[in-house]
């Protein structure tokens, strides 16, 4: 027993320590599709090499252009004694007023157009299993000058279920590529201390990860009826799990504290973040200068579904930068992150829609009055950098469509968002500027990227738009990378005659969990490829790809159409007199996958759009439902079943209002239709502003409605094993 417990120990302890795979350009794209298409936890990123290499070789023979693609990037990082990486230059040209303030790029770590180019050079060293380290130095504009970035310079130590990271490693913890809500990469990167778990943890794919970090100087910390010089320290952590391999569930929390005359204890930061209701919203018990400081928090969740022969990935990061009611189970000031991923259409092209919508508040606070930001740009999502001043809040909403393609030797990928922005003057009595007038924003973005030699490639972008602040802006840049590894040459001689032979197939047909391999599973035989199409490569060095096939169970996704009408009944908290109730109707589309081998439980997401007619018409308004988690229940031998979901219903018309819903329901089938009945409920913890009933009101909406379900794509309908 002793032996067995030393052999166990020793080889935990020589693990050893991983470094990051990128999360920007076209390496994150295809890391992106690698996680759609082997169910790969990356809920947070970046995502060790580690972790990657036990998920790559499930598309070995489905998509080899991508499985060479990331090995090749994938070397250096796991070279024994250490590798060059890359030399990047790159030059731009600007069209925008010289007036203007100087455009800030998204999720670019505070980087702005402007300048006559940028340079960046990548090492890393490995002289021990459990010490690694990345080094990244670039010289690029901020503002009106030129300084030093040193994103992803840090030094890695441990092994893969208790890595510390230390020094300017990069953070984003949210399942989406636009913004993320707790913390991504738009601000400067500070030096930081970083626990996590390089690979998951048990067979349900625990990950973890702890941050501190010391941020950059401000002088507007509030203490005391006075602004104050100082560095706010930031703590933050994160925990996400896989209770099926296809769906990731996470959740984070940050919080600001400290800085200049603020002194915290470790204690009060607890506090603050087991009760932030009691120690963290001041109020008649709790003084500003009691306060702890500034908090965000956010749930998130990803999940893969494929459609007959079309993989998808739907995702949504919710977060709060408040509590409702000084009640930590009401979410204030909602922002939600909505999200879908097609990850193969065709063999090289990728679409991704993302919607993003968040009420007022957002990254402000009265304590640290530059908000939640590092040297002026928001830690969290990039939409609210419009919200400069201190006091004077606005309300964001962006659509982002992102298209990609990508071959060996070239990849083109186009991006299109808009951006509007709606303000409220006057709402902070503590507002330091006049009203800004807005309108929407709207930018497009084109890169061409193609290799010129097996170690050089080059690259052409246009980036170009209007803000929501009436600053127009273009800029065209041309680059190239150098790979400084000699042996970066080999592996790219290797993809190419690899190429030559294997062409992409059915990686739509691919699941690993329905084969029985989980994300621990990573080291015996892979599943995937029993259920793929494989070439049979003859002499002369063609694929002809054997005919597709789906095992029983696999092609499982349900997708339904549903239909229905029923009641709103709205239910102040404060002023009964104003209650009320409409008709609704109600068109929603969901899908699903089973949650065991029997298939009486289904896991989903679900959208619902409800109209709610008034009288005449002028009073007309409508909800939008979005179910996060979906789970119908229908037990074998009987013609009914059980439903329930959690998500966030919207009030989208007259008014702009989130909150969290939940609901419940049966279903009676008759065949593959289903004649449900289904009750929901909701909390508004803001005011209901047609009815002018004044800040504070609350009211909850209660709904019921009756409709039919109707199988647009089942797994019956999927093509039979041959």
């Amino acid at each position: 027993m002793f032996s067995f417990l030393t052999t166990a120990v020793m080889q935990v302890l020589l693990l050893g320590a991983a470094l990051y795979y990128p999360i920007d350009g076209p390496a994150a794209d295809d890391l992106e599709r690698l996680a759609a298409l082997t169910d790969m936890p990356a809920l947070a990123k970046p995502v060790s090499a580690a972790l990657i290499r036990d998920y790559l070789p499930r598309i070995e023979e489905s998509d080899p252009e991508l499985f060479l693609r990331i090995s090749r990037r994938l070397g250096p990082l796991e070279s024994p004694g250490g590798s060059l990486g890359t030399l990047d230059a790159e030059t731009r040209w600007q069209d925008s007023n010289p007036d203007d303030p100087a455009k800030t790029l998204p999720n670019a770590h505070g980087r702005t157009l402007g300048g006559f180019g940028s340079a960046e050079v990548t090492a890393y060293v490995s002289p021990h299993p459990a010490v690694r380290a990345s080094l990244n130095g670039s010289l690029d504009r901020k503002g009106d000058a030129y300084r030093g970035f040193f994103d992803n310079t840090y030094v890695a130590l441990g092994w893969d279920w208790a890595q510390i990271d230390l020094g300017f490693r990069d953070h984003w913890f949210s399942p989406a590529t636009g913004g993320a809500i707790a913390m991504g990469t738009n601000a400067w990167n500070s030096p930081s201390v970083t626990v996590s778990s390089a690979r998951p943890l048990s067979r349900y794919s625990l990950g973890y990860e702890l941050l501190y970090s010391d941020l950059e100087k401000t002088d507007s910390i509030y203490y005391q009826d006075a602004l104050h010089h100082g560095r706010p320290k930031l703590v933050g952590f994160r925990f996400d799990l896989s209770p099926m391999p296809w769906l990731t569930l996470g959740a984070n929390r940050m919080i600001q504290f400290a800085g200049g005359p603020r002194k915290v204890t470790f204690r009060r930061v607890l506090d603050a973040i087991v009760h932030p209701a009691r120690y963290d919203n001041s109020d008649s018990d709790l003084t500003k200068d009691d306060e702890v400081g500034n908090q965000i928090g956010s749930i998130c969740m990803s999940a893969n579904f494929r459609v007959g022969a079309t993989p998808f990935r739907v995702y949504w990061d919710m977060g709060a930068d408040d509590t409702g009611s000084q009640k930590i189970y009401y979410f204030g000031n909602p922002l939600t992150i909505t999200g879908i991923y097609f990850p193969a259409l065709g063999e090289r092209l990728s679409l991704r829609y993302e919607f993003s919508e968040g009420q007022n508040g957002w990254y402000e606070h009265f304590i640290y009055r530059d908000g939640y930001r590092n040297l002026g740009d928001g830690l969290g999502s990039w939409i609210y950098d419009e919200n400069v001043a201190f006091g004077y809040q606005i309300a964001a909403r962006m659509h982002e469509l992102r298209l990609v393609h990508a071959e060996e030797d070239r990849s083109v990928s186009l991006a299109f968002r808009t951006l509007r922005i709606q303000s409220y003057p006057g709402i902070s009595p503590h507002a330091e500027t006049p009203p800004v007038s807005y309108r929407d924003g709207a930018e497009g973005e084109v890169s061409y990227r193609w290799r010129l030699h097996e170690r050089v490639e080059g690259g052409v972008s246009w980036y170009a738009g209007a803000t929501p602040s009436r600053q127009m802006f273009s800029s065209i840049a041309f680059g190239v990378t150098l790979d400084l590894d000699p042996s970066a040459a080999d592996a790219h001689s290797q993809s190419a005659g690899a190429r030559s032979g294997v062409r992409f197939h059915d990686v739509g047909s691919a699941d690993a969990h329905s084969a029985g391999v989980r994300s621990h599973d990573v080291g015996s035989a892979d599943a995937h490829s029993a259920v793929v199409r494989s070439p049979d490569v003859g002499s002369t060095g063609s694929a002809a790809p054997r005919p597709s096939t789906v095992v029983a169970n696999v092609a499982n996704t349900e997708l339904r159409l549903a239909l229905g009408g029923g009641r709103a009944e709205y239910d102040f908290v404060e002023e009964s007199s104003a209650d009320f109730s409409r008709d609704l109707i109600d068109v929603g589309l969901g899908v699903s996958r089973p949650m065991g081998d029997s298939g009486a439980a289904r896991l989903g997401v679900r959208g619902s759009v409800l109209a709610a007619p008034g009288h005449g018409g002028s009073d007309s308004y409508s909800l939008l439902a979005l179910d996060f988690v979906h789970l119908t229940y229908a037990p074998g031998g009987v013609p009914f079943g059980f439903q329930g979901a959690a998500g966030l219903l919207r009030v989208s018309a007259p008014v702009n209002e989130l909150a969290l819903a939940w609901s419940g329901g049966a279903f009676v089938r008759f065949g593959q239709v289903h004649l449900t009945g289904t009750y929901r409920l909701t909390r508004f913890e803001v005011d209901y502003e047609p009815l002018g009933t004044g800040d504070g009101t609350k009211y909850d909406l209660r709904s019921w409605n009756i409709g039919v379900s109707i199988p647009l794509f089942t797994p019956s309908s999927a093509r039979s094993p041959r």
